[in-house]
This record gives C-alpha cells, structure tokens and sequence, in this order.
C-alpha cells in the first residue's frame, strides 16, 4: 500500500535536488497537489492515491504468476512514471491557461 506514496517521494527529491533546491523544501509537487490542481477535491484525490495503490497491488499480484519480481517492479515504477508524468504535464497546461488568461484584454 505504500509503493506509491514512497516512489512519489522520491521522485520529489529527485525533482527538488535535479533543480538546486533542498530535498526538504515544501512544495506543491507530490501526486496529490497534482490531483488537486486538477480542480479534485481532497477527498477524492486521496481517493484516487489509494485506488492506484490498490490496482498496483492488483496488477503486480496478476503478474507475480507470469513474471519475475524484477520484471513486476519495473512496470509498476513505468507506470507509475507515465501516470505521474501526465499530472506534471496537466500541471504546466494549468500554468500556461493561466499565463494566456493574465494577458487577455479584460
């Protein structure tokens, strides 16, 4: 149940010292501020954080039949990484809608 709040984490950190910051400054770039930016309540953000880690849990179980661990991890962290890829794009989308909105003529 933990896989993706911690793969989340450390992609945060990775993020925060990829660009110069301190891996323990606070910002808005964990999956759920995210989600919330997609106008989803918290609630239901932390909602969705709980049912991906649940069809994870799922996926990999399904898997464990076919695969090895290493194959199983692999994925998880792919998918997990496409998924968490489309929220930081939504997140540049939000920035520009805002940038464009800032310079229309009122």
């Amino acid at each position: 149940m933990l896989l993706i709040p911690v793969i989340d984490s450390l992609r945060v950190y990775r993020g925060r010292i990829k660009s110069g910051k301190s891996m323990f400054n606070a910002d808005k770039t964990h999956l759920h501020h995210l989600l919330l930016m997609l106008n989803i309540k918290h609630f239901k953000a932390s909602g969705i954080i709980v049912l991906l880690s649940i069809a994870f849990i799922l996926l990999a179980f399904f898997m464990s039949q076919f695969f090895s661990l290493s194959f199983i991890l692999f994925t998880l962290l792919l998918l997990f990484s496409l998924f968490s890829n489309l929220m930081n794009l939504n997140k540049e989308l939000v920035k520009w809608s805002e940038k464009i909105k800032s310079l229309e003529i009122p």
